[in-house]
């Protein structure tokens, strides 16, 4: 039988963005000064690497390593810390992108929630040639060019795949 996990949900259907967005950080701050200041690990770094079930660091170093033709060492610190940095980006955008949902009396997070939750906040604006801006018709793409509605609905795709 498996034990119910005691730690509070990220997020609350009935929080404002703002609370959340506080709440989230604050979290964040006091998960890593917990583990850093009751770590027993010889290497301090042992703390931020993922455990089962999460990124893997193989697959973290070979983007890196793709991302520039100069990148040829990586040291052993750096994917612990990018993998430790999705996982926030990723619960962080998860929980934003819920709050759209409940807002819209759903349990389903949708593709449209995403959208919703990068077009509402500008520390997403590094997304906006990937996610496209909600309830445009038409926008700008990087080139200067228009996109036609029938291209902005298609799905959203990662380069790597």
């Amino acid at each position: 039988m498996r034990t119910r996990d005691t730690t509070p949900p990220l997020v609350n259907a009935t929080q404002t963005l703002e609370s959340y967005s506080q709440d989230f950080w604050q979290r964040q701050m006091s998960n890593v000064e917990e583990h850093a200041s009751s770590s027993t690990h010889s290497n301090p770094m042992d703390v931020f690497k993922p455990q089962a079930g999460q990124l893997p660091l193989a697959r973290i170093k070979k983007v890196m390593k793709n991302s520039d033709d100069e990148v040829k060492m990586i040291s052993a610190e750096a994917p612990i810390l990018f993998a430790r940095a999705c996982e926030i980006f990723i619960a962080d955008l998860t929980c934003r992108s819920y709050l759209h949902a409940s807002a819209n009396r759903r349990r389903t997070i949708q593709r449209s929630d995403v959208v919703a939750a990068v077009g509402l906040s500008n520390i997403f604006d590094f997304l906006v040639d990937i996610v496209p801006r909600p309830g445009a018709n038409a926008t700008s793409s990087s080139h200067g060019r228009k996109e036609s509605t029938e291209q902005q609905q298609q799905p959203m795709r990662l380069e790597d795949e």
